[in-house]
């Protein structure tokens, strides 16, 4: 049977890759097709004729995926499923007339359960993970034990995307060694997660050091690019797990590489063994400069201290140091926005990334907005900006003068000499020069961590822009 995936982002899902493969080794034909770099998606889906689509987008961007799976269920005669996480935490949305049914988290067994039953034209209602519409309802099925040991599974199926010249080309390319994440952070629906499959399964999981290894040694011969970034949600919570992969990651691979942790979870000798292994550049989540934001009201439990000293040993190493972010969170005022000024510029980094908060589903910081009034009655999920980079729908005072800092964040912290001038600068209302100075950071601060050079990070940013453009201002 062939399957079809959609998705919107040009960059590889790894999700995606993991059911392509699953789906292959049982027998099916599958093909990947990425609206931002297709200009006739429904025309290249018809060509390939899929039975099944299957799409996974992020909150924030659903109604158009959703409005386009309408499409090709009229058009194409095609079943449509909507996954990833967005349809985990809302699997409402497959009341929407353009779903046939959501997946409701990890998916390989259930999809290739469902192409089973679909080829021989069973009934797909009982199925667990998947949420179908019947009869004029919804039949809700739970979601089925987690495979624990990930190496269960057939390695992601990276040559999906070698049809796309633009990310062949790409020179990073991103891989995750593992999944799920340990920690509780409100303003993330990871908790969510966590919740949904409790009872069922070690929810945190590893990939084997050697296969992990073995996959990207693969894939840098195929493809050749000069440098790796781990997008594990943190890569250094498993230290025994981080020191049997470094030796292999150093010999089997030896590219430079950009990782993402926690603040917490780092040591002096830990960033010295990164180092040793390639390590070039390092992002950990201010999220604000406030304690109380931070850990309070967003559960992260970190220290303005931890923070600083983790800071300390990645700059003694040569390490650049990128670090995130949010602007309007709840209890956020300029007092406190400023606060995470200084705290970036106490930690010297190097390329500072500001976010703007969006309340997603099912988190604790959304409910938390809600039952403190800072949001209104007319607050809809669907209005949420995707990229989390234009406004927010809190009610907070002063948010046009937040909104301004958010944006001249990067110079803030980057030159602080400047910081009296911007303090009377983000005054002024919102405007279209601010908003020029936040992209062209924005695109400066990106191709530089990410090694990828001007015109491809221009190239990104145009493809993504289009985006966070289907969406309904706020």
């Amino acid at each position: 049977m062939r399957i079809a995936f959609v998705h919107s982002f040009p960059q590889e899902y790894h999700g995606i890759m993991y059911l392509a493969a699953a789906l292959k080794a049982a027998g099916h034909e599958c093909e990947v097709f990425v609206t931002s770099l297709e200009k006739n998606i429904l025309g290249e889906l018809a060509r390939f004729a899929p039975r099944l689509v299957g799409f996974s987008c992020t909150t924030g961007e659903h109604l158009a995926m959703a409005r386009l799976a309408g499409r090709v269920r009229r058009e194409l005669g095609a079943m449509t499923v909507f996954g990833g996480a967005h349809a985990t935490v809302c699997p409402e949305i497959v009341e929407h007339e353009g779903v046939d049914a959501v997946c409701v988290g990890e998916g390989e067994d259930a999809l290739c359960e469902l192409a089973a039953v679909l080829e021989r034209n069973g009934e797909i209602a009982e199925i667990r993970n998947l949420w179908v519409k019947r009869g004029g309802a919804v039949v809700k099925n739970e979601p089925r034990p987690l495979r624990e040991d990930l190496e269960s599974l057939p390695r992601p199926d990276w040559s999906l995307y070698y049809k796309y010249r633009f990310l062949r080309e790409k020179t990073t390319k991103t891989f995750i060694g593992s999944r799920g994440c340990p920690f509780r952070c409100t303003f993330c629906t990871d908790p969510y997660f966590q919740s949904l499959y409790r009872g069922k399964g070690r929810y945190l999981r590893m990939r084997a050091p050697r296969s992990f290894a073995a996959e990207i040694r693969e894939q840098k011969e195929i493809l050749r690019f000069d440098t790796v970034t781990f997008d594990d949600e943190v890569f250094v919570w498993n230290r025994d797990w981080l020191r049997e992969f470094l030796p292999l990651y150093r010999r089997e691979v030896g590219l430079p590489f950009f990782c993402g942790v926690r603040a917490d979870t780092l040591t002096e000798e830990i960033v010295g063994e990164l180092r040793e292994a390639g390590c070039y550049g390092m992002s950990f989540g201010v999220e604000s400069g406030s304690e109380f934001v931070r850990n309070e009201i967003g559960g992260k439990g970190i220290s303005n201290e931890q923070i600083v000293s983790a800071a300390r040993w990645v700059k003694a190493r040569g390490i650049i140091l990128r670090t995130t972010s949010m602007f309007c969170m709840p209890g956020e005022t300029p007092a406190r926005a400023w606060e995470t000024v200084r705290l970036n510029v106490d930690c010297r980094v190097d390329h500072p990334f500001a976010y703007v908060y969006q309340p997603l589903p099912k988190t604790g910081m959304y409910d938390y907005a809600k039952a403190r009034g800072y949001l209104g009655d007319g607050f809809n999920f669907d209005r949420l900006e995707p990229l989390h980079l234009g406004d927010n729908p809190l009610r907070l005072e002063r948010k046009g003068e937040i909104l301004n800092i958010q944006k001249l964040f990067y110079l803030a912290v980057r030159h602080p000499r400047l910081i009296p001038l911007l303090r009377l600068l983000v005054k002024l209302p919102p405007n279209p020069l601010f908003n020029g100075i936040f992209k062209i950071c924005l695109v400066r601060n990106y191709s530089r961590y990410k090694k990828l050079g001007l015109r491809k990070t221009l190239a990104i940013a145009l493809k993504t822009r289009g985006i966070a453009q289907e969406v309904e201002p706020l």
